[in-house]
């Protein structure tokens, strides 16, 4: 996921876009389904069960001022 340039570029823009990551995860080789997915940026959700959570953009770009930027997935497929 850390490779994907589209996920770089989200990164490097400032945007929580978590759609560049669910495609990213899906395409690691591991049992995917979209529906299952929560995402978060920087400990912001932004995805639950593959839907968009609503976020305060403002919020979004002062946290994404820090120097490193934590993206967490959790693919809903057990342990």
């Amino acid at each position: 996921i850390a490779n994907s340039p589209l996920v770089k570029t989200a990164i490097f823009g400032h945007d929580a876009n978590w759609g560049r990551v669910a495609m990213a995860a899906g395409k690691c080789g591991v049992a995917f389904d979209q529906s299952h997915v929560d995402i978060d940026f920087l400990g912001v959700p932004v995805c639950r069960a593959g839907l968009t959570v609503p976020m305060d953009e403002d919020d979004m770009l002062r946290r994404f001022e820090a120097p490193e930027v934590t993206i967490t997935v959790d693919l809903g497929m057990g342990e």
